[in-house]
Formats: C-alpha cells, sequence, structure tokens
C-alpha cells in the first residue's frame, strides 16, 4: 500500500504517469491525442484543476497542474479512468492500460520549479529522441498553445454513448502558473518557448555528439501499441 499524500490547496504538481509495461498505447493516433484532450479537458474542468503544461508520449503522460481545492486524487482518478477505458475501446483492449499503483506528483515549490519542469515537459518527446523540435510531436502537447488560450475539444466517438451523460464538447484553458504575475501572458510565452529552445538545443548536439539520430515521425506511428520495446532510431535528422 503506497503511503498517503499530503494534499494541500494551491499547490502545483508535475505529474507523470506511465503505461502499463511501458506499452505504447498512447502512440498518437488522432483518435487516442483528440479522446486524451477530451478527457483531461473534462476532468480539469470538473475539478477546477489549473492545466499548465502537458505532454502525452506513446508510454506515459507529463502535466504540470494547479490544484486550488486539495482535489488532486479526485481529479486524476478521473481522468486515469476515461483515458483507460476510451484508449482501451479503441484498441480493443480490456486489460489495465497503466501501471499498477499510484502516479507521481511532485509538489513544485517555486517558480523557478515550475519552469524548470515546464521545460521538462515540452522538451520531452526531443530527450526521447522521437522528434528533433518539440513542437513537431504528433502527441496532445501544450507546445503549441499560449498562456491564456482556450480550445474545445468535441466528446469523441466509439465508446461514449452519444445520449449519455459527457458532454458534446468540453473546453480547456492552459492557465498561466501561480507566481509569475508580474509577467503578461506574452511575456511567459516567449520565456518558456526561450528556455525550450534552449533545451532543444543542447539536446540535439548532445545526440550529434554521440552518433544518435531521433526518430522519424512515421516510425513512431508504425510501431506496434502493445509492444513494450524501445523505440530505435533509423535515420539521422
Amino acid at each position: 500500500m503506497s503511503l498517503p499524500r499530503q494534499i494541500l490547496p494551491g499547490s502545483t504538481y508535475l505529474i507523470s504517469r506511465r503505461c502499463l509495461e511501458r506499452r505504447f498505447f498512447l502512440r498518437p493516433d488522432n483518435y487516442v491525442t483528440q479522446a486524451f484532450l477530451y478527457c483531461l479537458a473534462y476532468a480539469a474542468a470538473t475539478f477546477d484543476i489549473d492545466v499548465h503544461a502537458f505532454v502525452a508520449l506513446s508510454d506515459h503522460i507529463h502535466l504540470v497542474v494547479t490544484d486550488p481545492n486539495s482535489v488532486l486524487p479526485d481529479f486524476m482518478q478521473c481522468l486515469d479512468l476515461l483515458v483507460a477505458k476510451t484508449v482501451n475501446a479503441y484498441r480493443g483492449r480490456w486489460e489495465c492500460l497503466w501501471t499498477p499503483g499510484s502516479y507521481s506528483a511532485v509538489e513544485l515549490e517555486t517558480p523557478d520549479d515550475v519552469l524548470a519542469k515546464f521545460v521538462y515537459v515540452l522538451a520531452n518527446p526531443v530527450r526521447a529522441g522521437l522528434v528533433s523540435h518539440a513542437k513537431d510531436w504528433k502527441g496532445a502537447t501544450s507546445v503549441r498553445w499560449s498562456y491564456g488560450e482556450t480550445r474545445m475539444f468535441d466528446r469523441p466517438r466509439g465508446f461514449f454513448d452519444v445520449g449519455g451523460i459527457m458532454p458534446a464538447e468540453v473546453e480547456l484553458t492552459l492557465v498561466p502558473p501561480p507566481g509569475f504575475d508580474d509577467r503578461t501572458n506574452d511575456e511567459l510565452d516567449r520565456l518558456v518557448i526561450e528556455r525550450l529552445r534552449a533545451e532543444e538545443t543542447q539536446i540535439r548536439a548532445e545526440r550529434r555528439a554521440k552518433g544518435v539520430p531521433f526518430l522519424a515521425v512515421d516510425d513512431v506511428m508504425r510501431c506496434d501499441p502493445n509492444d513494450g520495446r524501445r523505440l530505435t532510431s533509423r535515420g539521422a535528422r
């Protein structure tokens, strides 16, 4: 049994969750990407969670969120359940989607911690060697969003009942994190992009020095969602 979490109102967290056996159940098919965004938007709206950054890779997810009302476990239970049921229905599965046990929640105590984790989350596909630029990742990611921007997501077909209780569409706003009140949304956007580009440049230089290419996007999409083996690069980028 895992130890109880200390959940305090107004805390900001880096959330991480892995798929069972690191399999590629979240391979970024268009349906999976849209389903994840719908489920995230619904769970965030239901539990009044502020979403600051997110990315979904083929075998795991990362979120940076603030929990104003100490309901993080309820939010994550809702998100995990909806994503698992939707993706399993799409993949023709019925067993667990996520690694047994709980999600990781690391509290971010300072604005510098938050900014560092923004970069970590957004650069994740680059650090994993999947794409050379974060904006090229085909899966769900906030890298192409601006702070204060709101987007609408339609209820995915297939799993959700057309006449059921789930809304036909939900909205998600990328909320500026606490601790950056002295910056406008545009200024925060520029700061995050600047740090992200520096991180991407460093990663590309490291891989180039080691002779390790980036994986082509087509190779990512050809991987078997039930596979748990590590992806390997086929061509230099």
